[in-house]
This record gives C-alpha cells, sequence and structure tokens, in this order.
C-alpha cells in the first residue's frame, strides 16, 4: 500500500517455513497472493519455497531466489583436531519438526558405549524434557550433551570445536545453520527437506531422506570411518563463495539498482 501511495518499488523476501509445509491459513494464502502479484519484485531463499509459492499462487510472475548469508563470525580453525573427542553437534529449537529424536536414535545405534563420541544439542524448546529423557532410555545420557540455548559467539566456538553437524528436519526454507556450520569447516548432515537441497553438496556431507532413520545412522557412520576424506578449508571456503556477504549482497544491489 505504500508503495503504491509514494509511487516506490517495493521488494520482499519470504522465507516463511509454514508455506513450504503447507500450513497457512486462508487469509494469510490471500495475502501471499497480493504481495506476490503486487511487489515489485519478489524473493525466495531457496528454490524449494519458489516452487511451493508457484504452485499456491499460480502466479505467472518472476521468482527470484537469492539464498540467506552467513556471518562472518563463523570461521574455521584448529580446535577439533586438538581435541580427542569427536563431537557431532546440532543446532535448533527443540520441536517435532528439527527431529532431534531421530538424532538422538541414531547416534545410539552408531556410538553407544564409545565414550569418545559425543553429540552436542544446542537450543531449547518443548521438547527439552521429552528429548533428554529419550537419550537416557538409549542409554546415551552422558554421551549427548544438552547445552541450552547459546549467544552467536559461543555457538561459533562451539561449531568450531566440533566434527560434524546434523539436522535432520522435516522441512526447512533454508537452513542458515547448515551454512554456519560449513563456514566453520563442518562436513553437515541434512535432509531432503526442501532449502538443504539447495545448500549441501557430496563435497560438503550427506542427504538422506526425510524421516529415515537407518539413512540417518549410515550417514553419521560414514562421517565418522570417512572423516578425513573431508576437507574443512574447501568446505569453509566452498561456502563463503555460495553464501558469503560479498556474494549475496552483491545479488540484492543489483536487484535494487535494476528497480531504481
Amino acid at each position: 500500500k505504500l508503495g503504491k501511495k509514494f509511487n516506490i518499488p517495493v521488494v520482499i523476501t519470504e522465507h516463511s517455513s509454514s508455506i513450504l509445509s503447507n500450513k497457512i491459513t486462508t487469509s494469510q494464502g490471500k495475502l501471499l497472493q497480493e504481495c506476490v502479484e503486487n511487489a515489485t519484485s519478489f524473493i525466495c531463499v531457496s528454490n524449494a519455497l519458489r516452487k511451493s509459492i508457484l504452485e499456491y499462487t499460480g502466479t505467472t510472475r518472476e521468482i527470484l531466489v537469492i539464498p540467506n548469508m552467513v556471518d562472518n563470525r563463523f570461521v574455521p580453525n584448529n580446535a577439533a583436531a586438538q581435541s580427542e573427542l569427536f563431537c557431532y553437534v546440532s543446532i535448533g529449537n527443540l520441536i517435532h519438526s528439527k527431529r532431534f529424536d531421530l538424532t538422538i536414535q541414531s547416534f545410539a545405534m552408531c556410538f553407544k558405549g564409545q565414550e569418545q563420541v559425543k553429540l552436542k544439542i544446542i537450543g531449547d524448546g518443548e521438547l527439552s524434557t521429552e528429548l533428554e529423557s529419550l537419550a537416557n532410555e538409549l542409554g546415551v545420557a552422558q554421551q549427548v550433551l544438552f547445552m541450552g540455548r547459546l549467544s552467536r559467539d559461543e555457538v561459533v566456538r562451539e561449531l568450531q570445536s566440533s566434527n560434524v553437524f546434523v539436522l535432520p528436519s522435516d522441512f526447512e526454507t533454508f537452513g542458515v545453520v547448515y551454512i554456519e556450520a560449513m563456514a566453520c569447516g563442518l562436513p553437515v548432515i541434512g535432509t531432503k527437506n526442501g532449502g538443504a537441497e539447495d545448500i549441501i553438496t557430496p563435497a560438503d556431507g550427506y542427504l538422506v531422506n526425510v524421516d529415515s532413520v537407518d539413512e540417518l545412522k549410515e550417514a553419521m557412520e560414514e562421517c565418522y570411518r570417512f572423516y578425513q576424506t573431508f576437507d574443512r578449508i574447501k568446505i569453509a571456503d566452498s561456502c563463503r563463495k555460495r553464501f558469503g556477504e560479498e556474494r549475496v549482497s552483491s545479488e540484492i544491489r543489483t536487484l535494487y539498482d535494476q528497480l531504481v
């Protein structure tokens, strides 16, 4: 409305997971349709989200894909190499769609009793007590570390001191935590959940099917066995080239220049 009133371009960037998971209400759908049709330019953060919006709205307008940007604080160091532990790390709100239950189950199947292998879970949420109970039931309570919500700088340090990032979400419109882990040089394990499919390549790690504990277990085992084949510096450099400030801001600046 303001764009029309003042005759200025309006750019919208959409990243709502409720669209990808088909959980928007009728009124939200109507608003989405109006925004897609009336914005000067409409951006999505992943191809999966773009596809969902095209299917939902039936629009013939161009929808651009410009990814999220990784924070410059996320860089690799040698902390993991200096540790005697092998650490998997997972980050997110402790809610069902992030599937921390699958992560804990797969971890227990692979590494129960191997005290040199740990799983760090960063985040808090409604499933905190349930997930701690699951780790206890599966006999890995001493190996699974629930770290709660951390500051951005604390997250950087925990990623740098870890070996592998894993998050088997049911759906992601993008998945910033994947690129944050990759920017620190970690190989990553994700699911074919939409956003992760734009991010994870074979050189970066593994993509497994959603809700498959067997595939997740296999990927975690392979990351452990073939960890030395991953090049942390190459993973970080590739991530920066694709999702770094220079690349992403350049795409946005180009769009703004065209509109102005």
